[in-house]
Parts: C-alpha cells; structure tokens; sequence
C-alpha cells in the first residue's frame, strides 16, 4: 500500500473537460499521530472516521476484465461517476492501462482496492476513456472551429503517447559458465625413490554450457501516438447509476471498456487547437462484472493477523455495489460480462 501523505484521500472534481482534486475534509477523524501505527490499520482508521463523519466510501477493484485478457490495450478501466445532486463531486478509476497516464495521488487498500471517499448520494456514470492505438488527430481530418452543441454528449480527442508491451520471440546464443577448480600436484620428488613428497594446489578454469540456443519469449516496450477519447455523458443518457448511502462502504462492480468503447458523429467534430478535436457523441459501451467480493475476502483473511479490532469492524463493513442498468443491455459475454450502452432515449 502506498504511503499516506498529508493529505491522504483526494476525489475527483469533474469540470467541464477536466478533472480537478480536492481533499476531503476529515474533521476530527484523522491519523492519531502514531508514526508506528500499521499503515493498513491506519488507513482503515481513517477510513471508519470519514465515514462516521457523514461521508461515504468506495473501494474500486483495479483488475483486468478476465484473466484470459492479456493486452492492455485492448480495454480501459477509466470510468467516470459523477453524484447527481453535486455535480462537481464525484470519482474516476484511477487504474492505468497506460503506464504514461498513471494517477500518483491514489491511494490503494493493499495495491488491489482504489479507496475513494465521496459525499453519499446517486451516483451517474459521466463518462469514460478509450484509447485508439497508433493513431494521429490528423488522420480524423477535422477542420478548424467550435463544434455545436450536442444534448448526447461529447467526446474529446486528445493527442497522447501510449505504452505498449508487446510480446516477441527472440534468438537466444548458447551461454556458458566459467568455473574455477582446483587440484593438487605434486611440487617435491624424493630423489632415490621417486616419491612425491610436497604437493601444491593449483587452479585452473573450465568452461560449462549453461543454456542451449534456440528462440524464446521476450517483451519489448515502445511508445506509440495514440488518440485518447474522453467521453462526456448527459444525466438523461447515463448508461449507470448506484446509490450509496452516508457512513457506507462498497465495494464496486468490475466497469470496463472494451476498445472501441466509444463512438461519434465524424462530420460533428471540429479542431478547437492542434492537440484537441471535439465531436458529438454517439454512444458509449460499458461492461459490468459483479463486485469481487470472493477475492477481496481472501485479502481481508490474509491480513487478520496485522489488524486491530478497530480495522476488522471497519472491514466487515463492506457492502457489494447495487449497480442500475439504466441504459441498453445487451448479451452477456463470458469473458467481459454484460454490455449496457447508453439510453436511446434521454428520459
């Protein structure tokens, strides 16, 4: 788990485009001052003060859709929820496929759980990012000027460099292994016997394969131009929606986008400046998978031996998400679980 800094806890603030941070505010329930207090312990201890202070809590799982699914790149986990009734308050996933792009306030429960303190209420899902690999804004051909408003929302076309991990077979050369031995040899004859009587250790090296040559698995990493795609949703066509109540902790549904998630209205999008395009929205595809509340279970037992009584109330606390599927749902895939798109009507 990451170190806690001054201020511990950040959420999102969601601008018009941007994502702002601000500190929650803790009142009288912050770290006691006990430098040795486990960091776990301490941790949850602010969590159980947060939450006694009216606000509210979620723990967002930062795992892959399926472990089958092994490109990065072929999904995003940036979701973004924003509270209905303080629009200005809300969250985005804070995991990264792409390592350019890493968020470094996040604060994890051990490194598996995004913990996200927020004022309790309906929360909407506002939007999400998708990246289009190895691509350029030049290649969508927009002219210059402001697009016009759409009531579907929007989406923004940013100009970014994406990191990908690629998979290669190499050629391996044999290796070889020096070894140094030792061996005694005789340094001192008797001279009318022929004896040895004085012996000498000597060294000398030898030369050992270590491993055949042949062709095997490697990664490489480069850097490519990519386009990311933030999408901005409407209330009226949000896709999702939970609701949390205050003092509440959950634990949240699995929300991924699986490339290409998001769509637009290529003839809508102008060039506002060199590095951004914007473009009427058309639709957003997100798939649910039910809260991991197995696993998180195994975490919470492995780590019954380093917490306080205090950190094990706080724990059995946790409650699964509820999601609203207030958009389109389609089939069920096994792997990435049920599609839901946006409303088709803005009701």
């Amino acid at each position: 788990m990451k170190t806690l800094s001054k201020h511990p806890f950040s959420f999102a603030v969601l601008g018009a485009a941007t994502l702002l941070t601000a500190c929650v505010p803790l009142g009288n329930s912050g770290i006691n001052g006990n430098a040795m207090q486990d960091p776990t312990n301490q941790l949850l201890d602010i969590i159980d003060g947060a939450t006694r202070d009216g606000m509210s809590v979620v723990l967002v799982p930062a795992l892959m859709p399926n472990k089958s699914v092994t490109d990065l790149s072929s999904y995003s986990h940036r979701v973004i929820f924003k509270n209905k009734d303080q629009p200005d308050k809300g969250y985005m996933q804070a995991f990264a496929n792409n390592d350019l792009e890493k968020i470094k306030e996040t604060v994890f429960l051990w490194d598996f759980l995004e913990v996200h303190i927020v004022p309790p209420g309906t929360y909407l899902m506002s939007g999400g990012i998708d990246y289009k690999i190895d691509s350029s804004l030049a290649q969508v051909g927009a002219a210059k000027g402001q697009p016009k408003a759409s009531g579907r929302g929007t989406v923004n076309l940013s100009a970014v460099l994406y990191r990908q991990f690629l998979k290669e077979k190499y050629w391996r050369s044999e290796t070889y292994q020096d070894k140094t031995n030792s061996q005694n040899v005789c340094s001192t004859v008797h001279v009318a016997s022929g004896q040895c009587v004085g012996w000498t250790e000597q060294k000398y090296n030898t030369r050992e394969k270590v491993s055949d040559a042949g062709w095997t698995d490697g990664t490489k990493m480069r850097d490519v131009q990519s386009i990311k795609l933030q999408a901005q949703i409407p209330d009226a066509y949000a896709p999702l929606a939970f609701t949390i109540q205050p003092g509440q902790i959950l634990l949240s549904d699995r929300f991924h986008l699986k490339t290409p998630a998001v769509s637009y209205d290529k003839k809508t999008c102008k060039a506002v400046d060199t590095q951004n395009i914007k473009c009427a929205l058309r639709d957003v595809q997100v798939y649910v998978r039910p809260a991991p509340v197995e696993l998180t279970k195994k975490f919470v037992d492995n780590a019954q031996p380093t917490l306080n009584e205090k950190s094990r109330q706080v724990l059995a606390r946790i409650q699964p998400m509820k999601t609203q599927m207030l958009g389109s749902v389609g089939m069920e895939d096994l792997v990435w679980g049920i599609p839901v798109s946006l409303k088709k009507t803005g009701k």
